[in-house]
């Protein structure tokens, strides 16, 4: 599960889940198009 918060002026005002991670992946795929290179980072760990 993954989820996008929106925050205005400090607030929540939107949350969007998404229990789909292949929707989640589509949509990271979109977002490296549009050249935000962070989108296909690879995760954070604790190692």
């Amino acid at each position: 599960m993954f989820q996008f918060l929106t925050l205005v002026w400090g607030r929540v005002t939107d949350v969007e889940t998404m229990e789909d991670l292949q929707v989640l992946e589509r949509a990271l795929d979109v977002v490296e198009a549009a050249g935000v290179s962070e989108a296909a980072a690879a995760p954070i760990t604790d190692a």
